[in-house]
């Protein structure tokens, strides 16, 4: 699945002056936490609602997501490559 989570940091440090740049990130600060990935396909101009997570996340036996990363993949890479 492409995408730019873990492998690409950025900052608005090299649009606007006052803002960190990537160079005054903690290295704590850059590590992905304990994540879900959540295959969750659309159609074109599809909307994924607040219900359908849920109902997803109940699918993978309702973890909590406290102090986790979720990722929702709706299979749109496709139309890159």
């Amino acid at each position: 699945m492409p995408m730019q989570s873990g492998t690409y940091i950025e900052t608005a440090g090299h649009v606007f002056p006052d803002q960190i740049t990537t160079a005054q990130i903690p290295l704590d600060r850059t590590v992905l936490p304990p994540s879900y990935c959540l295959q969750m396909p659309t159609v074109a101009n599809g909307k994924i609602t607040k219900a359908m997570i849920v109902d997803a996340l109940k699918r993978i036996g309702s973890p909590s997501l406290i102090g986790k990363g979720l990722i929702i993949s709706t299979g749109w890479f496709k139309h890159w490559f």
